[in-house]
Formats: C-alpha cells, sequence, structure tokens
C-alpha cells in the first residue's frame, strides 16, 4: 500500500480500535505490527476488547485496559507462534476448526496477574 490507500488503511485501523464504524458482530480491535529495522512488517496482532463466542473459538481478546488475562490463537501448524505463546506463559486451551480456514487452531491463555 502507497501513499493514499496506506493511509485510509491507518484510519480504518484507528477506527476499528475506537469502535466506529464496524461490521455486525465486530468488537473494537487496536492493531499492532512487529517491525524489523523500522521499514518490514515482519508480524501483526490484533487485540480485541472484548470476546464474542465466535472470539472465544478463534481470535482472542483483552478486557479493554484492565488486562487480567488475554486469549491468544494461532494456527496450529504455526510452530513459531506457539514457541513465542509459550515462552511468555501461554497455556493450551485446546483446538479448534477454524471457521475461516478450515484447518486446526491452538487456542492458549495467558494469565497476567498473579493467581488468576
Amino acid at each position: 500500500m502507497a501513499g493514499a490507500g496506506f493511509e485510509a488503511y491507518v484510519r480504518r485501523l484507528e477506527e476499528e480500535s475506537q469502535g466506529v464504524r464496524l461490521p455486525p458482530g465486530y468488537v473494537p480491535q487496536t492493531t499492532f505490527w512487529l517491525v524489523r529495522a523500522g521499514t518490514t512488517i515482519v508480524g501483526i496482532s490484533r487485540l480485541r476488547h472484548h470476546l464474542t463466542p465466535a472470539l472465544e473459538q478463534e481470535g482472542g481478546e483483552s478486557q479493554a485496559k484492565a488486562l487480567q488475562r488475554v486469549l491468544v490463537t494461532c494456527d496450529t501448524d504455526n510452530v513459531a507462534s506457539a514457541r513465542v505463546i509459550q515462552k511468555y506463559g501461554g497455556q493450551l486451551a485446546g483446538e479448534v476448526i477454524s471457521a475461516r480456514s478450515g484447518k486446526p487452531v491452538s487456542r492458549y491463555w495467558i494469565h497476567l496477574l498473579p493467581g488468576e
């Protein structure tokens, strides 16, 4: 995406984080990019502001700004992502089949506060 197209994309991401013009059934989400050398996007993460039944199966979420635990998902065959999730305390909650791709998806909970 170049120029105005990229600017429009970033505006749409900002609107998504504020819950503006979301399609029915969507929840507000904040998008983060992992960038190498300031120019290459090597990863993307979306922090959902609350869960829907569909996101409980595949997607993940946060509890607004008072994060106690988060649900993180990745394709089961994405070994690198699974290792990172586990390294940061992800506890496997199970696997589901993606309604979108038909692929297995691993679901992990990460507890951010002690005792949760």
